[in-house]
Formats: structure tokens, sequence, C-alpha cells
């Protein structure tokens, strides 16, 4: 009876699980493709656009920044090749370019054993922005259906021959190239600099922040003080005045007192290949106008 029994279970479980085989049926499935439209969050219809009334120009306002630099430095530790990736005051490549050539390096190692590499620098500077000239400026809406695009970062346009460069993988190293000492001086000077940017105007007709689009680091506290000296005719709605973003354009002209380094850091979190893009680091963002 036993015997019998198990044998009646065993066929019932076969049975039920030959219920459970899969079966690979094709099933067409449409699903609907939804295209997303670009749309601009800083646009806003006005009837009446904000209109810039006065403005006070800054001046001896000291400036600080950091410039990005790749250095490649071969195992005896002089650097060979040096390239700016980013600046915070025009007129900088040349000067720091060819300092960074006089400069005894610590060579990158693999254990004990000196390796040729790429290395990132962070050098900080510092200047007083002596007298500053609006040379030109415009005002626009924001275009409804383009979102706002931050510049391209600066980059020196690196010699095709510096990919054939030997260099150790970042990966192989147990230490990076470090310079021994950076002092970069140079000497006061005019330049021309072109800023862009995303610019709130409250209700009240003030500037109360801003967003850079293209606008060298050292320069935001002086572009962040010109703004929060604008004295505006705000947007209009429906007649009542209204908070919007504008796009501000302008050129300015500048002179700076004579540009100091004041520190050097090797930015461990970010890398150079030759020819490829760089580890990007984002723009510093700019708070409200102080």
């Amino acid at each position: 009876m036993l015997v019998g029994f198990a044998a009646s279970a065993f066929a019932q479980d076969r049975s039920a699980r030959a219920w459970q085989q899969r079966l690979a049926i094709p099933m067409p499935t449409v699903l609907p493709f939804v295209a997303l439209e670009p749309v601009n969050p800083f646009a806003t219809r006005v009837d009446v656009p904000p209109t810039l009334l006065q403005a006070t120009v800054p001046e001896r306002r000291d400036a600080a920044g950091r410039a990005v630099v790749a250095a490649w430095v071969d195992a005896e530790g002089q650097c060979r090749e040096a390239i700016v990736l980013e600046q915070p005051f025009p007129g900088l490549v040349t000067g720091l370019v060819a300092e960074l050539k006089d400069t005894r390096f610590e060579p990158a190692r693999t254990g004990t054993q000196a390796q040729p590499s790429w290395v990132v620098l962070g050098v900080g500077f510092a200047t007083e922005v002596r007298t500053a000239t609006v040379l030109d400026q415009v005002l626009q809406m924001p275009d409804p259906s383009a979102p706002p695009a931050p510049a391209t970062p600066l980059a020196s346009a690196p010699p095709g021959r510096l990919a054939d460069l030997p260099a150790a993988a970042p990966s192989a190293l147990t230490s990076l190239a470090a310079p021994r000492r950076v002092k970069v001086r140079l000497p006061h000077h005019r330049a021309e600099v072109g800023v862009r940017l995303l610019a709130h105007v409250t209700a009240q007709g003030r500037c109360d922040r801003f967003v850079p689009l293209e606008l060298d680091g050292g320069l935001t506290s002086w572009v962040a003080t010109y703004l929060a000296s604008w004295r505006l005719d705000p947007g209009q709605i429906d007649g009542q005045p209204a908070a919007t973003w504008v796009v501000w354009t302008a050129r300015l002209g500048l002179e700076l007192s004579t540009i100091k380094s004041s520190d050097v850091q090797v930015l461990r979190d970010r890398g150079f290949t030759p020819g490829g893009p760089s580890d990007a680091v984002p723009t510093p963002s700019a708070g409200p106008p102080t």
C-alpha cells in the first residue's frame, strides 16, 4: 500500500510540473516614443523686459582664483611640457608654463622606481583689479527653447606630439609627481575679457543672484560687486513688476596689478590625456552678490 501511494504521488508530481513548462511565444509590444522638447527653466514670458538704469563699476577690488594646468614630468623630475586647462585671469598662460618648465619636481614613482607621468596642478593666484571699464553690455531675455550652456573652459591646444610622450598609467603609480616650488609673478597689465551670465532680477529691480556661463573664476568677486550695484526697471507681466532672469553679455576692459602665485596643489582627483578630454571639474557656483 505504501509503495503504491508513493508511485501515485510521484506520477502526480511529474504531471503537475509538466503544466509549469515555459512556452516561448513571441508577443510584440508597441511602446510609444516620447520626445522631450528643450525647455529653458530660466525663461519667463514677459510683456516688458527689464531695463538697466544705473550701475557702479567697482575699482581697487582684490581678486583671487586658481589656474589648472597639466604638466608632463620626466623620470628625472623635469617638467618638459605644460598645458593650461583653466586660468582665473587673462594673460597667465605664457608665464605659468615658463615657470613650470624651470621648476624641479619630485617625479612620480611606482614603488621606488621613478616614472614619467602627467600630473594636474592647481595654482592659486591673487591680484587687484585697479580700474575697470564696461566697454559694452547687453541684457536679453533667455530663449525659452534653448537651455543655457556654460562655455568650455580654456584649454591650450596641445601639439600632437604630446600623445607620443611616455607616461605611466595613473593606476600603476604609488606616488604622483609634485613640484618643489612654484613662484609666478606677472607684471600689471591691461586686458579685455568677455563675460556671459544669467542674472536674476527681482520685482524690486535688484540683482540678487547669478549663474556664470562664461567667466574667468578670479573675476567672480568683481562681477558680483558690479551686479549688486544694479538698479533696474523690472520686467512686467500684465502691468505688474515680475521677477525674471536675463542674460547679461559684456566686454570688460580691466587693469590688473601684479599677479602673484599663492600656493600649488596636486589635484589627485583630476587626470589628463593628451588629445583627449581631461577630467572636468564644474565651474564654481556663485552665490548672491555682496
